[in-house]
């Protein structure tokens, strides 16, 4: 835009009737040509770009959708997080059930009816159990190196606790059958989070006990006897009850003849 400058020029006064001022002067007629109209400029002003922005609602209205896809991925990278660590600790309580059901398994089918004596020359049946805990001797302990020990082995299950109250299938297990005073059991920490376990006993006759050998007034066993078949009960707080039963499917030992008086 160009700006002209306008300078009043003084005139003689002249004293004119009916004369115009272009008549007069050949300044005015040049200024009065370089003057510009209203219209045009205002036009000039408008075809100028304006200044483009945001306003403070639109800028509050964006705020708000990305929060809301914010917290909706939040949740949903949450919710498959904590389903991956569920999933993991569910698998490794799986995993730890099933080696613990094969350890007690093979305890249990290889149950050998040999009796021992403790520590203090007290005998102890080939198999003795309660309701809650078992004591038994098997074979088959592998002796990969050679110890100077038997391939028999005496074990023990039961349901403890630790301080905290927290109960666990406990397994304890000694080196030798006839024990001595010095003899000291090893223990296992077998399964965790158990509330709950409990054994029973079938004898030939078809009958169930919650412990074995049962009394000789409601059973015929006998002290070296097997029971027919084994039922482990137990109850863990994160998987449920479960139960097995162990058959003893081999020839019962046959007692020994009485010795003859060959003598005269």
């Amino acid at each position: 835009m160009h700006t002209v400058l306008l300078q009043k020029i003084n005139l003689p006064s002249i004293h004119l009737q009916n004369t115009k001022l272009a008549d007069i002067h050949p300044v005015n007629t040049r200024l009065s040509s370089l003057r510009v109209p209203i219209k045009p400029r205002l036009q000039l002003i408008k075809s100028y770009p304006q200044m483009q922005g945001f306003t403070l609602l639109e800028v509050m209205i964006a705020i708000s959708i990305f929060a809301f896809l914010a917290v909706g991925s939040y949740q949903l990278l949450n919710s498959e997080i904590t389903a991956q660590t569920r999933l993991s600790q569910h698998s490794a309580q799986l995993y730890n059930l099933q080696r613990s059901m094969r350890l007690i398994l093979s305890d249990l089918q290889q149950i050998a009816p040999r009796s021992i004596r403790a520590e203090y020359n007290d005998k102890e049946n080939a198999l003795e159990g309660l309701s809650d805990s078992i004591t038994f001797t098997r074979t088959g302990w592998s002796n990969p190196f050679q110890h100077t020990r038997s391939t028999q082995q005496r074990i023990h299950y039961e349901l403890d606790s630790d301080d905290e109250g927290n109960r666990y299938l406990l397994r304890r297990y000694w080196q030798v059958l006839d024990r001595g005073n010095d003899s000291e059991a090893r223990e296992q920490v077998i399964l965790r989070g158990i509330e709950a376990i409990r054994f029973r006993y079938l004898d030939k006759a078809g009958k169930w006990f919650d412990r074995w050998p049962p009394s000789s007034s409601v059973s015929p066993t006998k002290d070296r006897d097997l029971p027919v078949m084994l039922e482990f009960n137990f109850e863990s707080q994160t998987l449920g009850e479960f139960t097995r039963l162990i058959s003893f499917n081999r020839v019962q030992p046959k007692p020994r003849p009485p010795v003859k008086n060959t003598q005269p």
